[in-house]
């Protein structure tokens, strides 16, 4: 384990972020560094959504006022699963049960709420739920074709990236639930077989280094959401952060609220099997 020895790794944010100690739900336990990170953030037409839902169950009712205004990629695409996952953290009775294996028991007492969100929204999505998007690519193609008005990205500087580019309505703005969306984290590691660890271990630490995070943040750089936590910053270090521009679009990182940890991979493959019975055809 090299991680936690790491100069700068008294940065990182472990609490606000608990995604950085996680590889995708797998404990890193100190043999990976955060260095990226991803949120899910919903893009919205203000023309079409005035008040923006603070949770699933405004969500839904925008939906059912709104027909044809929303849709999600088809599972198994990844940002269409995510999609469910995040439903789920949202009307499950705990959400502590979605860090540990599913038993069958469990999993259907605790995803019966999800199967009647859906079955209640899909009537009045796009295409009545009878056909979905096939990809992050294609949903977003809806969105900038103003087909639906409340679009989602595991990526927070999406909208404003295509706005600049000249590829969305710029009036496009983004949102997150009041109680937190789903996060994850890229991650550096060094192999065992590596010929020059100590190399490894600057290039880790220099990942983590405020200036380099800010850096990778910037929109014209890499746009990568930080996995620092900034109020433990110095003021300098805070000012390379908050002089940022990071588009009309993006929320600032005070405004993407609590990041949810990806679910044991025991829900997701029962739910995406289900999901597959209930709405979908296989790929």
């Amino acid at each position: 384990p090299f991680a936690e020895q790491l100069p700068n790794f008294k940065y990182v944010d472990r609490i606000g972020k608990p995604a950085t100690l996680k590889d995708f739900t797998q404990a890193t336990d100190g043999y990976e560094s955060p260095w990226a990170m991803a949120q899910l953030v919903f893009e919205y037409d203000p023309q079409f959504v005035p008040t923006v839902p603070k949770n699933s169950t405004e969500l839904l009712a925008w939906i059912t006022e709104n027909p044809g205004r929303f849709t999600y990629p088809q599972p198994p695409d990844y940002l269409g699963t995510t999609f469910l996952k995040q439903i789920l953290y949202e009307v499950i009775s705990d959400r502590v049960m979605l860090q540990s294996p599913a038993t069958q028991a469990i999993y259907e007492k605790e995803t019966a709420k999800l199967w009647q969100w859906l079955d209640a929204a899909h009537p009045f999505m796009w295409r009545q739920g009878q056909g979905f998007p096939a990809s992050e690519s294609a949903l977003a193609q809806l969105l900038a074709d103003s087909e639906v008005a409340i679009s989602f990205s595991f990526n927070p500087g999406r909208a404003s990236a295509e706005i600049s580019a000249g590829n969305l309505n710029p009036n496009i703005r983004s949102f997150v639930f009041e109680n937190g969306t789903i996060g994850n984290v890229s991650f550096v590691a060094i192999p065992l077989n590596s010929k020059n660890k100590f190399g490894s271990l600057v290039i880790s630490n220099l990942l983590l280094d405020p200036l380099v995070q800010a850096r990778a943040q910037d929109p014209a750089i890499l746009g990568f959401m930080t996995v620092l936590d900034i109020k433990s910053l110095n003021l300098e270090d805070q000012a390379a952060f908050s002089q940022l521009d990071l588009g009309v679009a993006t929320l600032a990182p005070d405004l993407l609220g609590k990041s949810l940890l990806e679910p044991d991979v025991s829900w997701m493959s029962m739910i995406a099997q289900d999901w597959q019975k209930r709405y979908g055809v296989l790929k």
